[in-house]
């Protein structure tokens, strides 16, 4: 099977590019990526549209030019207006030429979705209407394309842990703070904005630390909230208490999450599923976090760690209190996440899963083509 995988650029930050830096390691069918997008600059809606159609013309290049055919391509676009338009015009140029199509939103945008859904949805619905397949991160995205009218079948999925974050992690190894002799440390790794509650994070610290005097906060990520928070943690007197590493990856990112005794996402943004708090499961780490997007998917309060609706920081210090009070716990949730997170979310597990949904798109197509039903 030849697969075309039609991504942002690669080099760049963030969710959708994550994703395939590392799924195309464990990908067997022979698959090529088709980069999309500007470098992440502000373009100008003249701008857009002009990058839409040239990507649409080097698309018919490689697809004209090449000896063999692709059997499937896979579309990447978000839930926002410029790219479901831009992307809109590379899947119905593939349809026109016989290709099934795989659709994956990895996350969603609820105002995108009411604009759609009130005024868009025929013009939604001629486009990816025609899609032979779909993925997404959380069974409520999957709910809301129903809601829409998309009548072709839907994976959820989850985000890849790549299998080669606990190569070589022992998780008899894994204590907690008590049982080794050092300071609680809690640790909020993500993008740095403000809807992930870093701000929220930082004042659950502060409560804690009337409780544990030598607790301490770990923010590992950049972004758009960053100095903002370097600004507010000096102002609340807790500069001993909060270190910012700024972005982390490979064994700096590994340290991070094994130095630390509880992973902490007070988050309201509109997550898919973060990749983080399931590499924190991975590495053995019971996590307080909130029932948004794909987590309240799997997520089972009390066997996890524990979930809140809640983003008062009073509640969220009792949630890691909790944890951070009983050994025995922490240690049967530590190890329930860490197996949990090996069975379901590596990388080479879940490309098994995507491999096996494009080769069922691929046959259901086949079938309606022969059937006369068009795709």
């Amino acid at each position: 099977m030849n697969v075309l995988i039609i991504t942002p650029l690669l080099a760049l930050k963030g969710g959708v590019s994550n994703y395939f830096n590392v799924i195309h390691k464990y990908l067997k069918v022979n698959h090529y990526f088709f980069e999309v997008g500007s470098s992440g600059k502000k373009d100008t809606f003249t701008k857009r549209v002009y990058s839409s159609l040239k990507a649409r013309n080097r698309l018919r290049r490689i697809i004209s030019t090449r000896q063999y055919p692709f059997d499937l391509v896979h579309v990447n676009p978000s839930f926002h207006y410029a790219a479901l338009m831009r992307d809109g015009l590379l899947l119905n140029y593939m349809k026109q030429q016989g290709i099934p199509v795989v659709v994956f939103f990895h996350g969603w945008n609820s105002t995108i979705n009411k604009l759609v859904y009130s005024r868009l949805r025929r013009l939604f619905l001629s486009i990816y209407g025609k899609v032979d397949g779909f993925v997404v991160l959380s069974a409520e995205f999957k709910d809301q394309l129903l809601k829409l009218g998309i009548e072709r079948p839907i994976l959820v999925e989850t985000t890849p842990v790549d299998d080669a974050l606990i190569k070589g992690y022992d998780q008899e190894e894994r204590r907690p703070f008590g049982a080794k002799g050092s300071s609680p440390q809690v640790l909020f790794l993500a993008r740095v904005i403000k809807e992930k509650g870093i701000i929220e994070s930082i004042l659950a610290t502060e409560i804690l630390s009337t409780i544990y005097p030598s607790i301490k906060l770990v923010v590992a990520g950049d972004g758009s909230f960053l100095e903002s928070a370097r600004r507010f943690t000096k102002e609340r007197g807790l500069i001993d208490r909060v270190r910012f590493l700024g972005y982390v990856q490979g064994k700096e990112k590994v340290r991070a999450f094994k130095e630390s005794d509880i992973y902490l996402l007070p988050s309201v943004y509109g997550e898919g599923m973060p990749t983080s708090l399931l590499e924190a499961m991975a590495l053995g780490l019971p996590v307080v976090t909130r029932p948004v997007g794909g987590i309240k998917d799997f997520f089972q309060d009390g066997k996890h760690g524990f979930l809140t609706k809640s983003t008062d920081p009073n509640e969220l210090a009792v949630k890691i209190r909790k944890l951070l009070a009983s050994e025995k716990r922490w240690q049967e949730i530590s190890s329930g996440n860490h197996q949990y997170a090996c069975f379901n979310f590596l990388a080479s597990a879940v490309a098994k899963r995507l491999e096996r949904f494009y080769c069922d798109t691929v046959e259901r197509a086949l079938l309606r083509s022969l059937e006369g039903g068009g795709r």
